[in-house]
């Protein structure tokens, strides 16, 4: 049947608020946090990847669902994780210390780590904790995440230098060449680098071709 205008609009208004509540998943704001939190009490807990003495957290459900489309589908969908709640905590792909760093971004919309060049803070463990939670907000298809980590790291880069290559070399080892934080760096590099690049809070003169760490599929 041929849509006519009447039946075309319609579609359209049923749709409309599902696609607003979508992309309300790409951005965090503390309105909706707290919406999702007043709605719904149940708790899932999440484990680190350690074998001895694994970190365990209790996320919200709803939070965790709104923000996670893959615990969304793992929780709420066709899976059988989403007939039974889960009685033990879900193994994540990370170690204690993202798992506390996502814990803490998913209640509040924080990175909590030290900035970089701020007093007693670690310029590699920022952008080592940073990025491993770009990737960990990659398997779960958490935009929000992602645009709250390359916002940071764009913010970073007014007090310091380009990324040292190890970091790079963390998406690229993950297969994330394609992500956007992977990309920003590229055009980073592309545009400003000067043959200096930061390592361990340092400056350094460019590698020679046989020690080389980059990305072997970076560009020059």
């Amino acid at each position: 049947m041929v849509p006519t205008p009447d039946t075309t609009t319609s579609a359209q208004s049923i749709q409309s608020p599902k696609v607003k509540e979508t992309w309300k998943r790409n951005v965090w704001k503390q309105k909706t946090a707290t919406r999702l939190l007043a709605q719904d009490d149940q708790m899932i807990k999440l484990k680190s990847k350690e074998k001895k003495f694994p970190k365990i957290c209790s996320v919200h459900k709803a939070l965790l669902c709104f923000y996670s489309p893959y615990h969304d589908r793992l929780l709420d969908g066709e899976f059988a994780e989403g007939l039974v709640p889960p009685s033990e905590p879900l193994a994540m792909h990370a170690n204690a210390s993202i798992l506390q760093l996502f814990f803490k971004w998913i209640h509040t919309g924080l990175i909590d780590i030290i900035p970089p060049l701020s007093e007693n803070s670690c310029n590699s463990r920022w952008f080592s904790g940073t990025t491993k939670l770009y990737i960990l907000a990659d398997e779960f298809n958490c935009v929000a995440l992602q645009r709250t980590v390359v916002s940071a790291q764009l913010e970073s880069r007014k007090n310091m230098d380009l990324a040292s290559w190890n970091k790079i070399g963390l998406l690229s080892n993950s297969s994330l060449e394609s992500s956007g934080l992977y990309r920003y760096h590229l055009e980073a590099f592309a545009q400003h680098w000067s043959g200096v690049t930061e390592v361990e809070g340092t400056s350094s003169g460019p590698c020679s071709k046989q020690e080389n760490p980059m990305p072997t599929d970076f560009a020059y």
